[in-house]
């Protein structure tokens, strides 16, 4: 004779309710071990507090017209510079952007590619944003103010091993953007990105050695329709380079490439070779497509 519905149903109920339950518990272990994994690191390798930045130029991208912000040369000349630029590694810097460095928000890119970059990133359909490696943040500010000028943003994630309360503070206030504290050198980032993707663009900066750049690429690739590795000709870290050239070479069939690598002279002249560098790969078809 078969079981009662009330009973089956029953059954059911508390089965999947113990399924939530141990869903919610990973969730929550999943944040302490990154967190402390994150902390771990930061003692490890004495890395300064990220700081404050000014916000307020922020203004120009919320109120430039549209055809200033698909230009690349505008954005270039203009209206980068004007956000104000880092100035932690002066001598990767050409002395024509000296004034701009160590300003409003410190963006640690160059404005020959991240103009373009974000040009190109004008024509995608993007709806969320995943950044591995923010530093003090203003690469993740500038593209999500960048982003929501074209489309709705639905959520936004930052993460590094350096606590920002301070970011923390400006993201709460933007309904689904925020800063996850995380090393994403562990096995509880993956399971983290697969519950909270997929992302439509995910940009990776963190470590720059070719074994942690490989993994965060490893990791962020299955959850993302348009995967960014930065630093892909830069002299200072050559091993991103290696991971940006064998993704390139090994999944063509599936992926376009683009690739934002100028450079200033000056540079060129005083340090001897390249810095920085922006590698775009495309999914050829989006998740869920």
């Amino acid at each position: 004779m078969s079981p009662p519905a009330e009973r089956v149903s029953a059954g059911v109920a508390r089965v999947l309710d113990e399924r939530v339950l141990r869903g919610r518990l990973g969730r929550v272990l999943d944040a302490r071990a990154m967190r402390r994994g994150a902390q771990a690191v930061v003692d490890e390798e004495g890395l300064e507090p990220a700081r404050e930045l000014d916000v307020a130029p922020l203004e120009i991208l919320r109120t430039a017209d549209l055809e200033a912000l698909r230009d690349p040369g505008r954005l270039e000349r203009e209206i980068l510079p004007a956000l104000g630029l880092n100035d932690e590694i002066l001598d990767e810097f050409p002395r024509e952007l000296y004034p701009h460095c160590g300003k409003g928000l410190r963006h640690w890119q160059y404005p020959n590619q991240f103009g373009p970059y974000l040009a190109a990133l004008s024509q995608q359909r993007i709806g969320s944003y995943l950044e591995v490696g923010v530093r003090h943040g203003g690469t993740f500010l500038i593209t999500v103010e960048y982003l929501s000028r074209f489309a709705p943003l639905r959520k936004a994630i930052a993460t590094d091993v350096v606590d920002s309360p301070w970011l923390r503070g400006q993201l709460r206030a933007r309904p689904g953007m925020r800063l996850v504290l995380a090393d994403s050198q562990l096995p509880q980032f993956p399971r983290f990105l697969a519950r909270e993707g997929p992302f439509d663009l995910a940009l990776v900066d963190a470590a720059h050695y070719e074994w942690t750049a490989q993994h965060d690429l490893d990791s962020v690739r299955p959850h993302a329709n348009i995967v960014v590795l930065h630093d892909i000709v830069s002299q200072a870290c050559p091993g991103v380079g290696s991971v940006w050239r064998r993704f390139r070479d090994e999944h063509a069939a599936d992926w376009d490439f683009l690739e934002f690598t100028d450079q200033y002279d000056d540079v060129l002249e005083r340090q001897g070779g390249p810095y920085l560098g922006i590698g775009v790969a495309i999914r050829r078809r989006r998740l869920g497509e």
